[in-house]
């Protein structure tokens, strides 16, 4: 990851024509999920064996909101890897390591979830940009996955660890409901108010161009090689009753309101990344350059 940080500056710096926020100067990426591997939303990583950890987010990449400063690893680590498929599937895949002294999370009401531990997912499909269009939720739209005692915040969709927030009409949460995520947790049986704990943040949802009150009236992205979408994770940290850290790789807070805020992650294909390498010294596969460059063209 440190060479391509390097190449990939040196790019920016020569001109990129219309990038969003991100933390790390540059932007981000998401691999290709093999033809041969199925993800399962369950919470484990065992379906993530062929990702190239090269291109894994961890907090030395990210920004804090809070206190414009990393917290110690002792305190909360990361690592972030973001997939895609292409049609039919065509979905967005996540899975986000988190390893915390103590879990905070005895939040169940969905809107609330962000003053404890909890993960933001914001999605601006089309990379436009620009003010969230009221109401709420339809141009760009922030999600929360959240680990909430009794299992999950109290919702008709899924397990209740996902949910469409920020002052969004319900009438939009037809859009959680097409996500698959579950949020895994070790030890087994860890609570609110464990302490060394590790938690697996995972997802699998299609992203919309616009989310109306109808999912027949919303056209949904269509994931391409070679594409950047906005995509922004927010990891809220709560060591007691309040937020002490918010770890996001936009470069600035505004994310959950404003797609100009949010961070830009290309979409690398099958063949521009090493598969299942599991090392930082990996540099950016030949192929890829095409791929990147043109991100910086745009």
């Amino acid at each position: 990851m440190r060479i391509l940080k390097i190449a990939c500056a040196l790019l920016v710096s020569a001109g990129m024509a219309q990038a969003h926020n991100n933390a790390n100067g540059f932007g981000y990426f998401a691999l290709e999920v093999p033809s041969d591997v199925t993800i399962t939303a369950d919470g484990s990583d065992a379906d993530w064996g062929w990702f190239d950890n090269t291109f894994a987010v961890l907090p030395d990449e990210m920004f804090d909101v809070i206190t414009e400063t990393i917290p110690p690893k002792s305190d909360i680590d990361l690592a972030a890897m973001t997939a895609w498929a292409p049609a039919p599937d065509n979905r967005v895949y996540g899975f986000i390591r988190v390893t915390d002294d103590t879990l905070n999370v005895d939040e169940t009401e969905p809107e609330n979830g962000w003053r404890e531990d909890d993960l933001e997912i914001i999605f601006d499909a089309d990379h436009s940009g620009g003010p969230f269009e009221e109401p709420a939720g339809e141009n760009g739209q922030q999600y929360t996955m959240h680990m909430a005692v009794p299992g999950g915040y109290d919702t008709p969709y899924g397990n209740g660890t996902a949910w469409l927030r920020f002052q969004v009409d319900p009438a939009k949460q037809w859009s959680t409901a097409t996500w698959e995520a579950d949020i895994g947790v070790s030890p087994a049986g860890a609570t609110h108010g464990s302490t060394d704990v590790t938690l697996g943040y995972e997802f699998a949802a299609p992203i919309y161009t616009v989310v109306t009150n109808e999912e027949a009236s919303s056209p949904r992205h269509e994931l391409q090689a070679g594409q950047t979408i906005g995509l922004t994770y927010q990891l809220n940290e709560a060591d007691s009753e309040d937020r002490t850290h918010q770890l996001t790789t936009s470069g600035a807070n505004g994310a959950h309101w404003n797609a100009d805020f949010v961070s830009d992650y290309t979409l690398l294909a099958v063949g521009e990344y090493t598969r299942g390498s599991g090392t930082a010294a990996t540099a950016v596969e030949a192929s890829s350059w095409g791929a990147i460059k043109q991100t910086f063209g745009e």
